[in-house]
């Protein structure tokens, strides 16, 4: 594809959208961009909602290609993400870089609509395959692991207690899983993921006891081990995470008036599929146990905000009536 020809990139993102056919008396000069047509309807959808798909994929198109709206997405995945708790010695998880991707979700069938005492409601079966991308940077500060620095960490409690207001009250605060238990993280996993989280968390026991240790603390006041502590901890380490698919169903739920949010939220966990790859500083490697470890946090968040009864919100301006001027 060239991307120096707006009119071909279009035409094939939305060709995707399309049913089989719908551009060949576009595409019929006979010259070169007849040979680079774009393929229509790569999506499998009920035949009702193929305008459906369209019309959405049309609405979002530029807002893929938007650095405004990208900076906005950007914004809201940090509030989320600041709210994961991370080992001590694991500084917060920063959003550095996001990619949109180059598609957006397709609803493949939609049931009846329906009201009830919370409103309008339907359900979209949804999926998406648009390599959405985002890059994390954190640090380990592993001069926390001194002891003079553990004697310091704070309880579970206490982290959750220093900021109490609640995303139901406060319009610009996010819900996440800033109250999760490790006992709640395995409630919520199936049994290939509680075994890597154990393993993760049999690492960070062991982590623990050893940096207790008096040998560990005493190797720790040796210039060179400092040096070197002190160097990997100025050092950012950076996942690139990619979300490779998205596969579930969707509940759409607009609460009855006065209302200006859509809320939507999954019915039971729904396949996703992303991967991180680690780099530190320059290099990209192999750091399994960490990479895990975010991997599952990062689903585990997902889950919490995503699935019901939990759901995520949008404003809609237009459902303020009045009050928008």
């Amino acid at each position: 594809m060239d991307v120096a020809d707006p009119l071909l990139d279009f035409t094939c993102y939305m060709g995707r959208l399309m049913p089989g056919g719908t551009f060949d008396s576009l595409f019929k000069d006979g010259g070169e961009r007849s040979s680079r047509a774009p393929f229509t309807g790569s999506i499998i959808c009920d035949t009702q909602l193929y305008w459906l798909n369209a019309l959405i994929g049309r609405c979002f198109y530029d807002f893929l290609r938007n650095a405004w709206w990208a900076d906005r997405v950007k914004e809201k995945l940090q509030r989320k993400l600041s709210k994961i708790h991370v080992p001590y010695f694991i500084e917060e998880l920063q959003v550095t870089a996001i990619s949109m991707g180059k598609e957006v979700p397709v609803i493949r069938r939609a049931g009846y609509p329906y009201l009830d005492e919370r409103g309008f409601w339907v359900d979209l079966d949804v999926s998406y395959t648009g390599s959405f991308e985002m890059t994390i940077e954190t640090k380990m500060n592993l001069m926390k692991l001194k002891r003079t620095d553990i004697k310091q960490i704070p309880s579970s409690s206490s982290v959750s207690s220093v900021d109490s207001r609640s995303p139901v009250t406060d319009s610009d605060e996010e819900d996440s899983a800033e109250s999760s238990t490790d006992e709640e993280e395995e409630a919520v996993t199936n049994p290939e993921e509680r075994e890597s989280g154990q393993t993760s968390k049999k690492l960070l026991r062991y982590l623990n006891k050893l940096t207790q240790s008096r040998y560990f603390q005493q190797a720790t006041e040796y210039k060179y081990i400092k040096r070197a502590m002190e160097n990997v901890s100025n050092t950012p380490l950076q996942l690139a995470v990619k979300v490779k698919s998205l596969v579930g169903k969707l509940a759409i739920n607009i609460p009855p008036p006065p209302s200006d949010r859509l809320w939507y939220g999954f019915r039971g966990p729904p396949r996703l599929v992303l991967y991180a790859r680690p780099q530190v500083g320059e290099r990209v490697v192999t750091l399994t146990h960490i990479t895990e470890w975010i991997e599952r946090k990062l689903e585990i968040e997902f889950q919490r905000v995503f699935v019901m009864p939990n759901m995520d919100d949008l404003i809609i301006p237009i459902l303020r009536g009045t009050d928008v001027l």
